[in-house]
């Protein structure tokens, strides 16, 4: 029983970007922590390099205005942020998303330039600091990640992205009751975050405390009954729990919605053995 679960917790990827890398079913959220308003905040950068590129492309087209230079020359003077009335605000907004377009497809470059633009325009805006911190966690470099989801706290405490982001640096950093910290106030303010709570799932793995995960990954099939992804981290759980019973239930719920998950099917045969035997 113990042998699947305990290498599911070894083969944990290190973080939630490694994680969709390497192709588990997360279902894209909203604006960036995961593609279709969530192309724009972190994690479904990561997801949908084609749609991105094709954004990046018909974004810059002459046509629409809308090119880099363009947004610039019509940004209002620097000196007068608080003047910025529905036309700067658009720019802003176009700055953030190309900025996230141009991370979705790996120009960190590019997308730093966006984001550095956009908090010049509003500096009291916290998302092109959680921008900037991603295209520093993207690269690797967790000192200038941290600074920058920090900053995006100064400007909103409430910034569920922020504290998600330094989630991941603490997490990178084997800072893990840091980063459990990070991703439970993280979940309190977007209770289905799915990127935070896969994160929580690895970092309880690493640290073996269970008992938080599992309520909020209940909370969040409360909403999303069929996430087979999030259906499968529960049961894993509570097979470790010593929960079989429940662990078999929602791994036939996972088998019936997906029949092909060979995972799946090898804890359930795992499980059903360890009834069977009382253990």
């Amino acid at each position: 029983m113990r042998t699947l679960t305990k290498e599911l917790a070894l083969s944990s990827p290190a973080t939630p970007y490694d994680a969709y890398d390497r192709g588990l079913r997360l279902t894209p959220r909203r604006h960036g922590w995961a593609v279709e308003d969530a192309q724009r905040k972190q994690i479904a950068r990561l997801g949908d390099n084609e749609r991105a590129s094709r954004f990046c492309r018909e974004f810059n087209e002459p046509k629409r205005d809308t090119t880099m230079e363009s947004i610039i020359e019509q940004s209002p003077p620097k000196s007068d942020h608080s003047a910025i009335k529905d036309g700067g605000k658009r720019h802003y907004q176009e700055l953030k998303e190309l900025g996230d377009c141009y991370a979705a497809v790996g120009d960190g470059d590019s997308a730093r330039a966006c984001y550095l633009e956009a908090a010049e325009l509003v500096p009291s805006g916290p998302e092109p600091h959680v921008g900037l911190g991603t295209v520093a966690l993207q690269a690797g470099n967790v000192h200038a990640a941290r600074a920058a989801f920090e900053q995006a706290l100064q400007r909103d405490d409430k910034c569920a992205d922020a504290y998600g982001g330094l989630a991941m640096v603490f997490q990178q950093q084997q800072a893990y009751e840091e980063a459990l910290d990070m991703y439970l106030r993280c979940l309190e303010l977007e209770g289905d975050n799915l990127v935070a709570l896969l994160g929580l799932f690895q970092t309880s793995c690493q640290m073996g405390t269970f008992a938080k995960v599992i309520h909020y990954l209940e909370l969040y099939l409360n909403q999303h009954p069929g996430d087979t992804s999030v259906l499968f981290c529960l049961a894993t759980l509570y097979a470790r729990e010593g929960q079989l019973s429940k662990a078999g239930d929602i791994l036939l719920n996972v088998l019936a919605l997906e029949p092909d998950k060979t995972e799946a099917g090898q804890l359930l045969a795992e499980v059903q053995d360890a009834i069977a035997r009382g253990v």
